[in-house]
């Protein structure tokens, strides 16, 4: 009997601890290239977003993207130019996935577009982000890897520091 408690107390204590995942700016840019360009249409405005720059923010848990961006409207409307946005990163156990939460417009500048449109066009693309960045992973833990596989279930947190993503996984 007090093999078996020995037994149990040493395996315990093995998966009590746990360990920091880190991911790099490049190995997040590398699977957010993957999933690039993305096109929404919405109300009749076509957003494309493209050649995205991926950054972790020092200081905060948030990631930010500077992206190409062109817009088409009705009527002949078209534009391109550059979105920068910043958000939170949210983790989905089911799928091994990161994503951009509360994706938040910082700088939409388009070429070739009155100033009386702008502002409308940023609220489009507010909102297209919003409902776009839940759909597409910012990085997504693999299958072939057996760390990262094990990892899927037992994430703690997430969070950004020294320009890395630190995943924090413990039993």
């Amino acid at each position: 009997m007090k093999f078996l408690v020995i037994i149990f107390s040493l395996a315990y204590a093995a998966f009590s601890f746990g360990y920091t995942k880190t991911f790099t700016e490049a190995e997040l840019q590398r699977s957010l290239d993957a999933v690039m360009p993305i096109e929404k249409t919405q109300l009749l405005v076509t957003l494309r977003l493209s050649d995205p720059d991926i950054d972790l923010i020092k200081g905060t848990d948030e990631l930010g993207i500077r992206a190409n961006v062109s817009v088409r409207a009705p009527g002949g409307l078209k534009g391109q130019g550059l979105v920068r946005m910043t958000g939170s990163i949210d983790y989905d156990a089911s799928t091994g996935s990161f994503f951009i939460v509360k994706p938040k417009v910082t700088e939409l500048v388009i070429d070739n577009l009155a100033e009386k449109y702008q502002e409308g066009v940023k609220q489009l693309v507010q909102s297209a982000l919003s409902h776009s960045m839940v759909k597409y992973p910012v990085y997504q833990l693999r299958d072939d890897d057996m760390q990262q596989r094990m990892a899927k279930a037992v994430i703690k947190s997430v969070s950004v520091e020294d320009q890395r993503l630190n995943v924090e996984i413990g039993f």
